[in-house]
């Protein structure tokens, strides 16, 4: 027993109700951190599905297939053919 033993009896009890205070905070700062990024990852699949890498079905202008190409690609005057040989088979023919 220590020089302060009677003052630990005496404020035991609202150290240990102060300990699990902090402990109850840091566990619910844990759930919202946990929370707040599962949020974020939602966000990012979304806006990554939805604006890079966006696809729209083209018909080929050699052969009509539809083909999938990326909408940044059509907006650069490409992908207007599904492969190498039916540009090929167009350019020939020009």
């Amino acid at each position: 027993m220590g020089y302060y033993s009677d003052l630990d009896d005496f404020f035991g009890d609202d150290q240990q109700a102060e300990e699990h205070h902090q402990e109850d905070l840091y566990k619910e700062q844990l759930k919202a951190a946990a929370k707040k990024r599962a949020v974020q990852i939602e966000v990012a699949k979304h806006l990554k599905a939805e604006v890079t890498g966006s696809k729209v079905e083209v018909k080929c202008l050699c052969c009509r297939d539809v083909f999938t190409a990326r909408i940044a690609d059509r907006k650069r005057g490409w992908a207007k053919y599904c492969s190498k040989s039916c540009k090929a088979q167009k350019q020939m023919k020009k």
